[in-house]
């Protein structure tokens, strides 16, 4: 039934039979809203009470105080308010006898929401304190219903919260289509990918409520939708390809982009459409879903990115511990030989230093995502560091990684020094060639040469880092958007933070960013940095001080055991 269609009830109680068939004449034609009304009458509280014993869904009630007896009507209030709970229904108290229940008395002491004198009723009076209730019990209806719903939103958002997978994610919202929007509601939840090719989009239904279930496909990743796709679909993919949400009578397509370039299309049906309560709660509904969703893809690419960074800290670790351990066991024979290896003591402290490097590469990488090294070492003075080093050795630690590129071209000029901070530098550097080997995944088109470039230079003043890639490229409209926190331009995970902490870790050494692609070519990352012409003095470390103690050391001789005479 359509909302329009359904009529207020209002209930009229009085034991004067002309009363009451005064009350039905002078209210039968009334239209309050865009509705009719129903009215039932009643001769005796008795016989209201029976009746809202059992139904008591009524707007407005008119009430005479005297009847079975002096304040049968005055008892009748309380009975309605606290007995049958019904807090809602607007109540008109009508008499003609104001000695057994003086206007401002009643007023104060019963919850009732107007007082008519039968002597001075006239029909205006009666018709507007109807419309009037009804208005107001309209008004609280929808207050206590959109109360409710954004409760099962709140609900609806805590239960997401603690969901990591997409499919039971997509169960949860559409167990809350029906709570939020009524029993009559159903819908569906559809996902899609940032692919599209010539507007065909692909789309998997996730989830619908029960009596859609149909619309649902398994879950075995993307599929292309059939050429008999039905009704419902289509308008899906029509909001997703669009990108805007798509709204009739009775169906409302909520378009919603949610992080790493998912789209997401939210359907609502409604057989007795949708009004401005819907509305709102609609658009609440959506945001809560982007929020939740958000937060799980955003969860779900940390597991990537802390699974990869466990293979990255468990390759550079392995292999100099074991060389250490070695080193440890050469150099234990050596002491019981009555022996000084220099060279065994230079491999172990060298092994040590990649050790400690490395540890600090992750810890400081790790605060650098949360913004706290950022933020330091924006108070800090940068120092003169020489970025060929770093270069090569980034090359040579992740190497094993590096090498999913294929070939690469790599040019490092000498005595690069520049103002800079060493650990960010190097964070800065992989991050972008970790996005240039993920470009190259992305890409179906064929390149004949290096498929990476990386150069390094001094120019004017300025030390500039050059890494190309020939990988799938980024469209121009969303160049400006590449800086900006947890944004991706493909529906892979990405380092939603990497990038945003790239730009800010250059501009913390007073230095630039730029870049520039095109789709299928490739992308161009260029940063520069101020350059610092005069290198300082080398600091002699620990590997130094003890080649230095060493020569100085006497080398104790190996002598033969001595013969028994």
């Amino acid at each position: 039934m359509n909302k329009q269609d359904k009529k207020w009830r209002v209930l009229v109680v009085d034991d004067d039979a002309d009363v009451l068939t005064n009350t039905v004449y002078t209210l039968m034609d009334l239209k309050v809203l865009g509705r009719e009304l129903d009215i039932t009458t009643l001769g005796s509280a008795t016989a209201a009470i029976e009746l809202l014993e059992r139904e008591r869904d009524f707007a407005v009630i008119l009430l005479d105080v005297v009847m079975e007896k002096p304040h049968a009507g005055l008892s009748l209030v309380t009975m309605i308010r606290h007995d049958f709970n019904m807090q809602m229904s607007r109540i008109i108290l009508r008499t003609g006898n104001p000695g057994y229940a003086p206007e401002r008395d009643i007023t104060l002491k019963l919850e009732i929401d107007d007082y008519i004198l039968k002597q001075t009723a006239v029909r205006d009076r009666i018709i507007t304190a109807v419309i009037v209730a009804i208005r107001a019990y309209d008004q609280l209806q929808r207050l206590a219903r959109l109360k409710d719903a954004m409760q099962q939103i709140i609900c609806c958002s805590n239960q997401l919260l603690t969901t990591d997978e997409i499919d039971q994610f997509a169960n949860v919202c559409m167990q809350y289509v029906a709570p939020i929007f009524g029993k009559n509601a159903g819908g569906g939840l559809a996902y899609a990918g940032m692919t599209v090719n010539q507007g065909i989009v692909p789309l998997t239904v996730m989830s619908a409520t029960s009596e859609h279930e149909s619309l649902i496909e398994p879950l075995n990743g993307i599929g292309v939708l059939p050429p008999n796709i039905s009704v419902t679909k289509k308008k899906m993919t029509k909001a997703l390809e669009q990108t805007n949400s798509i709204k009739t009578d009775k169906d409302w397509y909520i378009y919603i982009k949610v992080s790493l370039g998912r789209k997401v299309v939210l359907w609502l049906n409604k057989p007795d459409g949708f009004d401005e309560i819907d509305e709102t709660l609609g658009k609440s509904f959506a945001n809560t879903i982007k929020a939740c969703l958000d937060r799980l893809c955003l969860l779900r690419e940390r597991m990537a990115e802390a699974m990869v960074s466990i293979g990255i800290f468990a390759h550079e670790f392995r292999t100099p511990i074991a060389s250490m351990r070695m080193s440890n066991e050469f150099m234990l024979e050596s002491l019981e030989a009555g022996e000084c290896d220099k060279e065994r003591f230079k491999i172990l402290l060298n092994n040590t230093d990649r050790i400690l490097n490395g540890m600090n590469r992750h810890i400081d990488s790790s605060m650098i995502n949360v913004g706290v090294v950022l933020r330091e070492r924006l108070e800090l003075p940068v120092a003169r560091v020489n970025i060929g080093p770093i270069v090569r050795e980034s090359l040579e630690v992740n190497k094993n990684w590096f090498s999913k590129a294929g070939q690469m071209r790599v040019h490092i000029e000498d005595d690069c020094w520049a103002r800079a901070d060493g650990t960010m530098f190097e964070y800065a550097f992989v991050n972008l060639v970790g996005n240039a080997i993920k470009a190259l995944s992305n890409s179906t088109t064929h390149f004949d040469g290096p498929k990476i470039e990386i150069e390094l230079t001094k120019q004017d003043g300025q030390i500039r880092l050059v890494i190309a890639d020939h990988g799938s490229g980024i469209r121009a409209d969303q160049l400006d958007k590449i800086f900006d926190p947890f944004y991706s331009t493909s529906g892979t995970p990405a380092h939603g933070l990497g990038l945003t902490m790239v730009k800010r870790a250059v501009q913390a050494m007073g230095g630039t960013i730029e870049c520039s692609s095109e789709v299928g070519v490739g992308t161009t990352f260029v940063i520069q940095l101020n350059a610092f012409d005069v290198p300082p003095p080398e600091p002699l470390n620990h590997v130094g001080r003890l080649e230095r103690r060493l020569s100085e050391r006497p080398v104790v001789a190996r002598h033969a055991p001595a013969q028994p005479g």
